[in-house]
């Protein structure tokens, strides 16, 4: 099919989503406005401080493009004004190229550079203290050692500071806990240098190497050391349908591995990293710049990072657990009152109490340092 009728078919089902078009000839809308000379068009509006713009983009609309849409559409009984048929080409164009990708006008990009803000830097909620503030900024929204002697630690992204606060808290419990419980369900972020940094805190037998696609051609090769590991316990990642960007290339890299076992349901399967592209003097779009693919080339958009251990939380119920004081007259290990304790901590979230449950066994049987090896997976 013509490029040109590709693109025309895809900005047909975004027309819908602009004001402006009412349908066909009868309800037609201005008529075509004669272009503006190129003399008298405005400069480019100044962009709020702190937003990294990628490459211009000169040409998202390929020449020729909007003139073959407004025929089809003419053909079609259809009469639209030319800005809101370029409109629905630009945005028809990106959804095809990345489905959460965002279209901005200049007057959104202030809120949306806060926003982007908040994704670099965890968010601290009010009336925190500033012992933990830097947690929070760090994307570390919980940590907790339960008396199973395994150490929980959850994520709410992966930012610019995450490896550095996460080496030291795992530093700083040291060999104490039995393992280690990550939670990245519903996390994000957009560094991927930090899963390079995070994913070298845990032992492996080889370097692993990523790919960074550019879509222009150009590929970095994204590598793991294997260096010196800070943490050497078994670890369960806890992921879900909504860890996305960095926290699902994390998922990813610790997949691979030693003593790390994948727990939860797919990942969201978006391995883009986004940037913000300037697509004309008052417009730009937040779309994927680069993806992420696996070590063996693969790309994961659209099929997530798939776990070991397959819990899905919409068929599983909390375990029903009854306070330890109302068992004093009967006989008990201390293992069963500790793993009581947990249930009690970890409240109505079953798939902790999982991954809890599975270490446990792991520490019973003498693995909680060794295997799971994933060397072999792809």
């Amino acid at each position: 099919m013509p490029w040109r009728h590709t693109l025309s078919i895809l900005a047909l089902g975004a027309l819908s989503s602009f004001a402006g078009f009412d349908g066909r000839a009868e309800d037609a809308v201005a008529p075509p406005q004669e272009p503006a000379d190129e003399a008298t068009v405005s400069p480019p509006a100044d962009v709020p401080p702190g937003l990294e713009l990628e490459p211009a983009t000169e040409a998202m609309l390929p020449g020729g493009a909007l003139e073959s849409f407004m025929e089809s559409l003419a053909l079609a009984g259809y009469q639209i004004s030319p800005e809101v048929a370029e409109q629905a080409m630009l945005k028809g164009l990106i959804e095809s190229i990345d489905p959460y990708a965002k279209l901005l006008d200049v007057s959104d990009l202030e809120d949306f550079e806060a926003e982007l803000a908040e994704q670099e830097s965890g968010v601290v909620p009010e009336g925190v203290t500033n012992g933990a503030a830097h947690l929070y900024r760090a994307g570390i929204t919980d940590i907790e050692l339960y008396g199973t002697g395994h150490l929980y630690i959850r994520l709410s992204g992966i930012h610019t500071n995450t490896g550095a606060v996460l080496a030291d808290k795992l530093v700083e419990y040291g060999d104490g806990p039995h393992g280690l419980v990550l939670d990245l369900r519903g996390a994000s972020g957009r560094s991927e240098y930090q899963v390079l940094r995070i994913a070298s805190f845990f032992p492996r037998d080889m370097p692993l190497a990523f790919l960074v696609d550019y879509y222009n051609g150009r590929r970095e090769e994204m590598l793991v050391p294997a260096s010196m590991p800070v943490w050497t316990k078994a670890v369960a990642v806890l992921i879900d349908g909504e860890t996305s960007g960095a926290a699902e290339a994390l998922a990813a890299a610790l997949s691979h591995a030693r003593s790390v076992l994948i727990i939860g349901t797919a990942s969201r399967g978006d391995g883009r990293l986004r940037g913000l592209v300037k697509v004309s003097a008052e417009r730009f779009v937040y779309m994927a710049t680069r993806r992420i693919l696996l070590p063996n080339g693969a790309d994961y958009a659209g099929i997530g990072i798939l776990p070991d251990i397959t819990l899905d939380t919409a068929e599983m119920a909390p375990h029903e657990v009854t306070p330890v004081k109302d068992f004093d007259d009967r006989p008990r290990s201390e293992r069963v009152d500790k793993i009581r304790d947990v249930m009690l901590q970890t409240g109505s979230d079953p798939t902790v109490q999982r991954a809890i449950s599975i270490l446990i066994g792991l520490h019973a049987l003498g693995k909680s340092g060794d295997e799971p090896d994933h060397a072999s997976r792809d």
